[in-house]
């Protein structure tokens, strides 16, 4: 009968036990224990199963019970479900240990319903996966083996790849042919640093029968792989390419390239580009045969037609080309029409707008600094031109562009530079022009301020009404040697005059002073003021001066022009820049 049952019970994807029942004589609650299968291995050991009732797992059993002897039937795909309930993961490996000397098809079905927990619990740790690949590999059994590496590329997983030994001995176990697939695609996702040292360890892991020169040639087509998609904000990594190239030769290198429409960080060219020039001497002396036709093939493959000549010659290409990657992400930022906007703006909305284009552009200047320090050292200094040029070409109001963007730039390359690259190309043509632009729109002569004209337009916009108190305001903006003025009148005309004149409250200070009389008290501010007197714009020019060097340098700098430059801050005529 009992045959019969169980005959019955598998055909309908059941599994047939016997287990010991128990309950109390007063009491419909119940309770299995002691449930093993019909070859008699215990399937879930000393626990209790409570089919009826919310008592508890590991209860005491209850007081004048009635027991027998009784079927049960576990649905198949449930059967690990109900086993496990009250286990952790790691019990659940000790159990599969445990029974690894029963039949292969019980342990194997065990060891699936594991990885199927490993696979959707997202806070079970590397460690335990480790353990099922290590124990597939005990029983030689490639479809575990496989579902169990399979569980480690999804999301959740950290990169396996860190655990380079268990995937070694699979190679060894298993051959090359069998865990291809799956090394490839740990290698899809795998971190560089890991990727790299995994695959240097695998020809000397190879099985007995596997091709090495075959195998050799596939590490090497993966690590060129993975350099054509490396992604240029990976620049931890910089050390471990200058490794690369030490122990490998540096035409790997040449396979690295930005992605189309990616940006190159300057971090990235940056550490690489100092690393390639401290490291060169030691690359150059390791001994490792150069391969000139794989080098040149690499550039042919990137569609540029250079014949790689040497090592030298392979780092020199390097340089030049992610300075160039680099310098031509922050041209085309630098030429992107963002707005100019008076230092002295017309409107409370633009005054905002020239903080936030002040802003931008002052992190592109700083960043603009940077790149021309990484060319002088890259010995590129012909490269600084495009920059500098990029910078006298951003797009705005002259004066504005000069006070807020190339003269803060002046200030930081004064120190940088030495005189052998002040007065040479880029740097003295820059120099004479910017220079020469300071002359043009804030000296002038001692009778005529530059910077008068535009403060006059912002008088004249209609801010003001063309009734008498307003006139008599614009009439006293525009004496720009008178500091202060009071005006005095009624309640209402004062109240008028401070309504039409806050919005140009960057040029004064307005407020209500008690006099014999109430007036209105207009202060034009301390730097609107003073920019007005000779001696200080002729003082503002010497700072500038200053800034690029010694009077010596200066001289050599504006060349011919020096003399005109002279007379014109003595206040004894007027500079006619060459422009």
């Amino acid at each position: 009968m009992t045959s019969f049952i169980r005959c019955v019970a598998e055909e309908l994807d059941f599994i047939l036990c016997l287990g010991h029942y128990c309950r109390s004589i007063d009491s419909i609650d119940g309770s299995i224990s002691h449930v093993i299968d019909m070859d008699g291995e215990h399937v879930i050991g000393s626990q209790s199963l409570y089919p009826i009732g919310d008592q508890a797992i590991g209860e005491a059993l209850p007081d004048n019970p009635l027991s027998c002897t009784v079927m049960v039937l576990f649905r198949a795909k449930q059967m690990y479900d109900i086993t496990f309930s009250s286990n952790t993961i790691q019990e659940m490996f000790q159990g599969l240990v445990s029974i690894s000397d029963r039949p292969a098809k019980k342990v194997k079905s065990m060891a699936m319903y594991i990885i199927t927990i490993l696979e959707y619990d997202e806070f079970i740790s590397l460690d335990v996966l480790v353990l099922m690949i290590e124990f597939a590999l005990t029983r030689l059994d490639i479809e575990l083996w496989t579902e169990a590496v399979n569980v480690s590329l999804a999301s959740t997983y950290p990169d396996l790849l860190c655990r380079k030994a268990v995937l070694l001995r699979s190679l060894q176990v298993f051959g090359f042919e069998k865990v291809r697939s799956r090394f490839e695609r740990l290698l899809d996702f795998a971190l560089f640093g890991n990727l790299y040292h995994f695959l240097r360890k695998i020809p000397s892991n190879l099985a007995i029968g596997d091709d090495a020169d075959a195998i050799n040639l596939w590490c090497n087509e993966r690590l060129r792989l993975n350099l054509r998609s490396f992604g240029v904000d990976r620049h931890r990594y910089v050390p471990l390419l200058i490794h690369m190239a030490h122990k490998h030769g540096i035409h790997y290198l040449l396979e690295i390239r930005p992605s189309r429409g990616i940006e190159v960080p300057f971090l990235f060219a940056d550490k690489f580009i100092r690393a390639l020039q401290r490291k060169k001497r030691g690359i150059l002396k390791a001994n490792v045969q150069f391969d000139t036709v794989r080098a040149t093939a690499i550039l042919e493959g990137q569609g540029c037609k250079t014949s790689v000549l040497s090592s030298e010659h392979a780092i020199d290409i390097l340089v030049d080309r992610w300075l160039s990657e680099a310098i031509g992400d922050l041209l085309t930022r630098l030429g992107q029409k963002t707005g100019c906007f008076d230092y002295h703006s017309d409107l409370i909305g633009e005054y905002f707008d020239l903080l936030s284009w002040h802003d931008a552009h002052e992190h592109l200047i700083a960043e603009s600094l940077k790149f021309i320090k990484l060319c002088i050292i890259a010995g590129h200094v012909e490269r600084c031109g495009t920059i500098l040029d990029a910078i006298e070409g951003l797009d705005g109001h002259e004066p504005t562009k000069l006070e807020l963007c190339i003269v803060p730039l002046v200030w930081d390359l004064g120190p940088l530079l030495q005189a052998k690259h002040t007065l040479s190309p880029p740097f003295a043509p820059f120099f004479r022009r910017v220079i020469e632009c300071h002359v043009r729109c804030f000296l002038g002569t001692r009778t005529r301020n530059p910077q008068e004209m535009f403060l006059r337009q912002k008088i004249n916009k209609r801010f003001l009404c063309a009734c008498k108190t307003c006139t008599e305001v614009k009439e006293f903006l525009h004496q720009l040697y008178v500091p202060r003025r009071y005006f005095s009148g009624s309640k209402a005309a004062l109240r008028h005059i401070e309504c039409n004149t806050t919005v140009i409250y960057e040029l004064v200070d307005i407020k209500l002073v008690d006099r014999p009389r109430i007036a209105l008290q207009i202060t034009k501010h301390e730097d609107i003021f003073e920019m007005q007197r000779w001696e200080n714009r002729v003082e503002d020019l010497q700072d500038l001066l200053s800034d690029i060097g010694s009077e010596r340098i200066v001289e050599r700098v504006m060349g011919d022009r020096y003399a005109d430059l002279k007379v014109a801050m003595e206040g004894k005529g007027e500079y006619r820049d060459s422009l």
